[in-house]
């Protein structure tokens, strides 16, 4: 079987230049396990954006990344103060990294359009063993008694695997910004930027030897209940303004390599705009992270 190589990539606050480390681990057996890819209820659908192998670097502190929900309106109507939750962790190693951050609120659906919902995982240690949890989409906040439950399903992680080091991809600047920009205040914004370079894409197995996942947190200590993920973008140069991607609230990517990568690398940017919803700690450095084979 070939290995997997990926990058990882750990940024800290108004650094310049950063040199990311590499890791090889097996590849799994399949690119997404997950029942959620295919669910739908009530014209619905939580579409999954990572990896179905979650992993770490314990030798770095390397030990959370978000993941994200994207729930799919078929509808044709718009809807309001949508919730998601998760629970229901099996596997013994996976789990929030913070338990107050079971639901997350979509404020707001487009008709036949879509909303994600992103939220902090970590892993204690690695294993073998696959690692569920269930995705749960409601028309009210969980836990009141009236509300109704739209849609459930479940996603697996087929493993927890600890990265093995090597000379790799790169980070070339991260940067971040208040708004306002005054000071941090309640309902205002956080957004960090990062700018890097994937190198060779495509070196993993053939299941997916040209995967890209990007995290804004690397760690599970990230303060989520004082910065809540409400939007990413990464913009993937494919060294023809054509064929350029942009992953707009969505984490994880793959694609046939002859469709985009270069054998010298691509630039890529990663924006992430976090909520202020209360109070957090007196400094913050960003750590985002991102795994690319």
């Amino acid at each position: 079987m070939r290995r997997k190589l990926h990058a990882i990539l750990v940024a800290a606050i108004f650094a310049s230049l950063l040199s990311g480390i590499t890791f090889v681990a097996t590849a799994p057996a399949n690119a997404l396990a997950t029942s959620c890819a295919t669910a739908s209820s009530n014209n619905l659908q939580a579409v999954p954006s990572q990896a179905s192998v979650f992993y770490i670097d314990s030798s770095q502190g390397v030990d959370a990344a978000y993941v994200g929900y994207k729930i799919q309106d078929s509808s044709g109507v718009a809807r309001n103060n949508i919730w998601v939750s998760l629970d229901s962790f099996t596997g013994g190693k996976i789990s929030l990294a913070n338990p107050a951050d079971q639901y997350q609120v979509l404020t707001s659906i487009p008709a036949n359009g879509a909303a994600t919902a992103f939220f902090l995982l970590k892993a204690t240690g690695s294993s073998t063993s696959q690692q569920t949890h269930t995705v749960h989409v409601y028309d009210k906040r969980p836990d009141v008694s009236s509300k109704t439950e739209l849609l459930t399903c479940s996603f697996t992680f087929s493993a927890v695997k600890e990265t093995i080091k090597a000379s790799a991809n790169k980070i070339t600047n991260v940067t971040s910004s208040l708004s306002p920009v005054a000071e941090a205040t309640l309902g205002g914004t956080y957004t960090i930027t990062v700018v890097g370079d994937t190198g060779k894409v495509g070196q993993g197995s053939g299941t997916d030897g040209d995967l890209l996942w990007f995290s804004p947190a690397a760690f599970s200590n990230w303060p989520t209940r004082a910065l809540r993920l409400e939007s990413t973008s990464v913009v993937l140069d494919c060294n023809n303004p054509t064929a350029d991607v942009t992953l707009t609230n969505i984490l994880f990517y793959t694609t046939p390599a002859s469709t985009c990568y270069s054998s010298n690398g691509n630039p890529w940017t990663a924006t992430y705009v976090f909520r202020i919803i209360g109070p957090g700690p007196s400094s913050l450095a960003p750590q985002p992270i991102a795994q690319i084979s």
